[in-house]
């Protein structure tokens, strides 16, 4: 992240009468919060009524009472520069017409980071995987964005998740499909079972219930998990039809078919329990052994 030089010195030209700073290096851009406030041609300014975007006004206005003062620019200004390796990637982008090079955004830093993974991931839903830069454009079409992905339903399908960690956290129930080559399992619930309480255990080794009416918990785990343990055919099925999904008032048939793909399942697959961590930080980690475990029973073959 750029630092702001240990002193500077303003450029001015004359125009309607008077004195005006010039602002066009990237040095300006990280020194201006030391410039005298009488030097400035305003203190304030309306957030309507501009040639600016007004979306873009209401994010520097941080108190929303309309207008932006001096020190709300200058905390707009401390974020976008912490979030680039060059400042003067701003003031080069207006010029070109609202374009930012990917290699101008700083990854090592936090909210660099943030915005470098928000750019990259706009442009392969774009289909512009090799593009160098994101353009003003490209964030602006949001229609084509978030095509055949979000429709604002609040509903978020797993494979929207790119974390295979967090796919995990966010899943709760998958449907087992029979079909004349197999059982297949998919995604279901297509949506985020991650409640408030869990949020803050993320970070640390303890998750409290996912409802306040639902002792359902991570239990506690012996020091050899995340694991994998073997289960024979039969303890496969019971633990099938303990954990399915099924209709409160489930008829004799549906009943039926559901038991006969259950004994399909636990003959024809390996079925394995999966011990995780207590610390959910080593998700990732199970992940990686069920991977493994996959790859070793099917000497790599993965099919989509």
């Amino acid at each position: 992240m750029p630092q702001a030089p240990a002193s500077h010195t303003f450029r001015f030209f004359r125009s309607g009468g008077f004195d005006q700073v010039r602002l066009d290096r990237g040095e300006d851009l990280l020194a201006i919060e030391r410039l005298d406030q009488k030097l400035w041609v305003a203190l304030a300014c309306p957030t309507r009524g501009l040639e600016i975007d007004p979306k873009t006004m209401d994010l520097v206005d941080l108190d929303h009472d309309g207008k932006i003062r001096a020190p709300e620019l200058i905390a707009a200004l401390r974020w976008a520069t912490s979030a680039l390796t060059r400042p003067a990637a701003l003031i080069e982008g207006a010029k070109q017409g609202g374009s930012l090079p990917l290699a101008d955004i700083d990854g090592a830093s936090p909210v660099g980071a943030a915005l470098l993974a928000a750019a990259k991931r706009i442009l392969h839903n774009l289909g512009k995987d090799g593009a160098t830069a994101i353009t003003l454009a490209d964030v602006s079409n949001t229609n084509a964005i978030f095509a055949n992905q979000l429709n604002g339903d609040g509903v978020i399908p797993l494979g929207l998740i790119p974390d295979p960690a967090a796919r995990v956290l966010a899943d709760d129930i998958v449907p087992l499909l029979a079909g004349p080559d197999g059982v297949r399992v998919q995604p279901g619930y297509p949506h985020l079972r991650l409640w408030p309480d869990v949020l803050p255990a993320l970070g640390t080794g303890d998750l409290p219930p996912l409802t306040p009416t639902w002792d359902k918990r991570y239990r506690d785990l012996a020091a050899d998990a995340p694991r994998l343990e073997s289960m024979a055919p039969r303890d496969a099925v019971l633990a099938l039809v303990a954990n399915a999904y099924m209709g409160w008032l489930p008829d004799a048939a549906a009943r039926a078919r559901d038991l006969a793909l259950f004994g399909r399942v636990a003959r024809d697959v390996p079925v394995v329990v999966v011990v995780p961590h207590a610390d959910p930080r080593r998700v990732g980690e199970m992940c990686a052994r069920i991977e493994a475990d996959f790859a070793a029973r099917t000497g790599g073959r993965i099919r989509a």
